[in-house]
């Protein structure tokens, strides 16, 4: 079983069903259900209402003994489980040596529980275990005093095991508090659905030693999960279903506050809930800040301390479960402070932009736990440029408990921002820190495709220049727009404006023209001329110039280790056009030549636009680099990575923007042919009012997209779901919803079309090896007729493949139909490590189509190679569009016989002038067999139809035939039905209106003893001719059942000229090799299916068959097909001898089931059969 799932309208309920009371169907018997728990005077209230902090018992007596004890009369439910020699004890406080006195009555006459010696003979760990407690509330914890003097070596930790036997460690004794006094300890038990019992585990190492580890005073707070709130008072109550009363901003935290979880179930407008459990999305929309010193790692519980038992030792620090789940199975984010880190080093994470907000309903909540003798600091921080000041705005140092604890942020920021959590390492290893469960209110909106702008130093402004220009270095009397500057385009006449942001660099004279190298980074980019140092790797030229004393830079893998890293980051570039690309030269050759990556960096966000693996061959080759459109605020990243010995050098040199100039918009907007009204960006550059809210930036602005704009058009961008696109009937493999990073770079698109980027989330085909060819995938979406002219679909799809699949584009007015085509414009599909891949725009008129509501399908079926990419984004309809929100109608079904059956045939057709149809239908139908038979059909002038129908059908059967035709003048219909009918059979015949025409219709049928038969007179208009229904009753005859064959092979014909264009056109693009022969799909979607000659097989027959050798498998598989020939024989026989005796048995009873029919009786008699000849 796999994802379970109510629907809105079930409400989720934590109640127990009283014992005894379900009803059981008459008949039956049970055994009852044992009783886990019984009061003293005789309910049973089972064992989830023991020791759950709610008395349920008159006696109370369901909440004694569950945990909570000062150890002064007895041990509270608390029980030893030691092995070994070790055990826990009651124990008087005189008793334990240098003890001053317990921690309830501070004397020594009070008692404590205690690890002390027992009968065993080695040591080890000695369990002091709890009474099942059945749930907790949230705000759940324990507390108790600890005592430990003379033992300094022993450890003690306390454990949450549950009913399922999954471990969690809730703490730690940290061992700073030896001396002769109690130390108070809190310990976070948090919301528990389902049963545990804590317990607590002192673990002992080497020579056996007295130990005096000691607890006392153990109590539960505010543990009960069904305490009934009040909202008297509260400023902002949020009712629980439950009866509890919470506030507002506890909702949707992660944390089931109200104790039946309805605080956690409605949550759709908050932004950027991230539980870290989502192994496709791990860090969900946060992002490493690179300019950090290192990275949080998402880590489970048991990956931080995984020693076992020498985990109480030697791990004193970092969370041992998440907050989300409270297990060591659940996740979060950490920050791991051992080796190489050092003190103060720092890593943050990042989140997308937010807009502004200043009214104080934007808060940011979260989960942090720092416990460790070297905890830092954790600070949250806002910023509104890339690379500028961070704003603090909560901090928190040093050791907090072993313990979740949750933080709440108000944000107010005049512009868009970002939020930014950063983990400050302290002194030493010991102080990890982690974080758990971000969520954002409804008061945050986020800005998906938004960046920040870079931070710019201020610099001395000219008094010519207002705020938004700049001057000119040289010419400071010259000022322009300060997005001018590094737009790839001279504006100043000192040419001085991209000069911090070169075109082009060749690498000539030792120059990077600014390109620097990533010094956080442990390899760095060197300059190189001639072969480099190492043997069998590296360019013996450099590409500008093709000579030993040309420059270049290369990635020097003498020295490092195998992944380590070099980063080339450029100056930052402020604008770029739609068509922007990146070109280079790259050597890489060599036996273990690794990765060559380029990346571009925007709002803090790296995106990988290029990738290349491998030994390329000893010579230059020329790589490119598409940015996304219309990218700003840029750097461009050259990464290399070290392979796994010194023969993996790779070189780079001449790189170059070109095309990124964005060119000025002209001053009018041309008429365009079919578009006269063209669309004015805010920029004034013009666009096809076609263009316009696709999800693709034609105005570099934005403003084409802008959603005050767009508002009418039905638009999906798969960022948040899937909107209403959802798997069709009939699609054999599932289109998936991803996040860009949550797949490798060579199994995806580069980014997203929306938010061009790897935060940004799509529709893909996730193939692999047992993926077969033609196999088709579709997700579909209903549209209802349109109201007006102009309704198209726009989508955007990336398909890249040596031998990729077809998209699918079609429609259907019943679910389940098959796929009517629909022409769309045209696409390539790009080869894998092609010069160009990108996301292409598919536009698909459905103005034609829409006369009805209809299923709109778009989909793929898969080529040969199963590690293509096959991705879907951005899925739009025009505002004439009307979306159908009702139910679409099925189409009837055939179920073949399996005995006892029914079979359905439903027929449609409509027949062009002067076409002569023939149709002609045998079936033979086993007994206990209903067929229901419906045909429609419209025919136009000067058509002749000819009908034969010929059924046989078994005893006890009910045949229903409905003929209901139209027929134009000068039209001749004849329709001959011949039925064998069984005793106690009800036949229903034809109705036919006839308008101007001749209508022939003729029924025979033989019946059995007299039974009753119903017949409809048919009204005809004038002239008409009325067939009359002949009865036969003679004795029983044979029935010849007639086959048609000339009429079909008339019905094939027409069928074949109707596909005649499609099939050729087809075939002339699909090859079919060794003499294969071509034929047609079996739908209009499918490819061609090739035919081959003997001793050849394959798709298209490219597969010569090897030549069998000679052996004695036709004598073995002679001797094997001879005996089940013999088998076959005799069970024929023994069948044929059963139908003689059968039938003889139903002529002796005919008499009886006659008089059955005639009282009225409904049960289908048996009859004898008849010999039936084929003809």
């Amino acid at each position: 079983l796999d994802d379970i799932s109510f629907s809105s309208q079930c409400n989720n309920s934590n109640a127990v069903l009283p014992f005894g009371t379900t009803p059981r169907p008459n008949g039956t018997t049970t055994t009852p259900v044992p009783c886990t728990y019984r009061c003293n005077d005789g309910p049973c209230i089972g064992k989830e209402k023991r020791c759950n902090f709610v008395p349920d018992c008159s006696q109370r007596e369901d909440e004694i003994d569950c945990g909570e004890c000062d150890f002064e009369i007895s041990t509270c439910g608390w029980q030893d489980d030691s092995v070994g020699y070790y055990m826990w004890a009651r124990r008087n406080a005189s008793s334990i040596l240098l003890m001053p006195g317990d921690m309830t009555t501070n004397t020594t006459k009070g008692f404590v529980m205690t690890v002390t010696e027992g009968s065993g003979s080695f040591t080890g760990s000695s369990r002091l275990v709890s009474e099942r407690i059945a749930s907790t509330a949230a705000s759940c914890r324990v507390t108790f005093g600890l005592y430990r003097n003379l033992d300094k070596n022993g450890t003690l930790a306390l454990y949450l095991e549950d009913d399922l036997e999954l471990t969690t460690k809730l703490w730690t004794d940290p061992r700073t508090t030896i001396g002769r006094t109690w130390t108070p300890i809190t310990v976070s038990i948090g919301r528990r659905r389902s049963g545990f019992r804590l317990v607590f585990i002192s673990t002992h190492v080497g020579s056996i030693t007295a130990s005096d580890i000691s607890i006392d005073d153990f109590k539960f707070v505010e543990c009960n999960a069904q305490s009934i709130g009040h909202c008297e008072g509260f400023t902002d109550p949020f009712n629980c279903s439950n009866g509890n009363c919470i506030h507002q901003d506890n909702l949707c935290d992660y944390s089931d506050d109200c104790g039946d979880n309805t605080d956690e179930n409605s949550c759709e407008k908050y932004v950027q809930m991230c539980n870290f459990e989502n192994n496709a999305e791990p860090i969900c929309s946060w992002s490493h800040d690179d300019d950090a010193d290192f990275r949080w790692q998402r880590m489970r519980g048991d990956q931080v301390n995984n020693f076992d038992w020498y985990d109480d030792f030697w791990q004193l620090y970092g969370p041992d479960r998440d907050h989300t789940l409270g297990t060591s199975k659940g996740h979060f984010l950490l920050l791991e402070t051992s080796a190489p880190r050092q003190p103060n080093d720092t890593a943050r994470v990042v989140s997308p932009v937010f807009a502004p907000t200043t009214s104080g309903e934007c808060q940011f909540r979260f989960w942090y736990h720092m416990y460790g003798y070297d905890v830092g600091a954790l600070n949250i921080y806002t910023r509104t440029f890339i690379g500028g000041p961070l704003t603090l705005v909560w901090n928190q140092n040093r050791e907090r408990g072993d313990e979740w604890l949750r933080a709440k942020i108000v944000l107010k920021v005049q512009e868009p921002f970002q939020v930014l959590i950063e983990g400050v390492r302290g002194s030493g290893y010991e102080g990890d820190i982690g974080v758990d469960d971000t969520t954002f209110t409804p008061g945050c909106q986020l800005q998906i495709i938004a960046t920040l702008p870079p931070f710019v130093y201020s610099t001395t402004q000219s008094p010519y220049c207002n705020a938004t220009h700049s001057h000119c270095t040289q010419n400071t009397r010259q000022c322009i727009p300060k997005d001018q500057f590094c737009n790839f385009n001279i504006e100043c006449t000192d040419q001085t404006d991209e000069l911090s942001c070169p075109l082009a660099c060749n690498f000539d004279q030792n120059t990077t023209c600014l390109w620097t190298n990533d010094r956080k980074q442990k390899l760095i980019w060197e300059f190189g001329s001639g072969r480099t140092a190492s043997s069998g790797t590296g360019p013996s030229t450099d590409h500008s110039t093709g000579s030993v004393t040309g420059t270049y830079i290369y990635l020097e893998t003498s020295t490092g280790n195998f992944g380590d890293r070099a980063h080339l980051i450029s100056p930052l570039y402020r604008k770029s056009s739609k068509t922007c690309k990146f070109t280079f030269w790259y050597h890489m050759f060599g036996d273990t030549i690794n990765t060559l990556n380029i990346h571009i960096r925007s709002g803090g966000i790296d995106t990988l636009i290029w990738s290349l693996q491998g030994n390329q061959g000893d010579q230059w080759r020329q790589g490119t680099a598409y940015l996304p459109t219309c990218a700003s605020e840029f750097n461009v990243i050259v990464e290399g990575i070290r392979g796994t010995s010194f023969t993996g050098d790779i070189a780079l040199d001449d790189f170059r923007f070109e095309q990124c100039y964005e060119e000025p918009p002209l001053p009018t907007c041309a008429q365009a042919v079919g578009d006269p009204n063209q669309f004015m960006c805010q920029s004034k550059h013009c666009i096809l009012q076609a263009n316009k809210c696709d999800y693709e930036l034609d105005c570099c602005d934005g403003s084409d997209e802008d959603n005050n704009i767009c508002y009418e058009y039905q638009r999906c961008d798969f960022e948040t779901d899937s909107c209403s696109w959802e798997p069709s009937s009939g699609s054999e493999i599932e289109w998936e919803r991803y996040r860009v990073n949550a797949m490798p770079y060579s199994r995806r698109p580069p980014y997203d079309h929306t938010t061009r980027s790897q935060l940004g989330h799509y529709l893909q085909l996730r193939l692999n090896s047992t993926t077969q060819r033609d196999t088709l995938a579709t997700v579909s979406n209903y549209l209802g007729v349109a109201a007006q002219q102009g309704c198209i679909m726009r989508f955007w799809i990336y398909f890249k493949s040596s031998n990729n699949g077809q998209l699918v584009v079609g429609y259907r007015y019943a679910i389940g139909d098959e796929i009517i085509p629909l022409p769309f414009s045209n696409y390539q599909s790009c080869q894998t490590n092609a010069i160009q891949c990108s996301w292409q725009r598919i536009d698909v008129s459905l103005n034609a189509i829409l006369t009805q509501p209809a299923e709109i399908i778009i989909g793929a079926r898969t080529g040969a190679d199963r590690g293509g990419i096959m991705a879907i984004d951005d899925i739009t309809y025009t505002p004439q569009c009307v979306q159908y929100n009702e139910t679409m109608s099925t189409p009837s079904t055939t179920t073949p016989y399996t005995g006892s059956s029914t079979t359905t045939t439903a027929t449609t057709s409509y027949t062009d002038p002067s076409t002569t149809t023939a149709t002609a239908t045998t079936s033979y139908t086993d007994p206990s067999t209903t067929i229901t038979t419906a045909t429609t059909s419209y025919t136009d002038p000067s058509t002749t139809t000819t009908t034969a129908t010929t059924s046989y059908t078994d005893p006890s059967t009910t045949i229903t035939t409905a003929t209901t035709s139209y027929t134009d003048p000068s039209t001749t219909t004849t329709t001959s039905t011949t039925s064998y009918t069984g005793p106690s059979t009800t036949t229903t015949t034809t109705t036919t209106y006839t308008a101007s025409s001749t209508t022939t219709s003729a029924t025979t049928s033989y019946t059995g003893p007299p039974i009753t038969t119903s017949t409809a007179t048919p009204y005809t208009g004038s002239p008409t001719t009325t067939s009359t229904l002949t009865t036969y009753t003679g004795p029983p005859t044979t029935t010849t059942r007639t086959t048609i064959t000339a009429s079909i092979e008339t019905l094939a014909t027409t069928s074949t000229a109707e596909i005649t264009t499609t099939t050729y056109a087809q075939c002339a693009q699909y090859a079919c090799y060794n003499n294969g022969i071509c034929k047609p799909p079996s739908t209009q979607i499918g490819k061609p299916i090739c035919e081959c000659k003997p001793g050849f097989n394959g798709p298209q027959c490219e597969n010569e068959e090897a030549s069998p050798e000679k052996n004695n498998l036709g004598a073995i598989l002679g001797g094997v097909f001879g005996g089940l020939g013999a088998i076959a024989s005799v069970v024929v026989g023994y069948i044929y001898i059963s139908s003689k005796k059968r039938a003889a048995r139903v002529a002796n009873a005919s008499a009886q089931l006659t008089d059955s029919s005639l009282n009225g009786s409904t049960k289908n008699a048996t009859y004898n059969e008849t010999v039936v000849t084929d003809t």
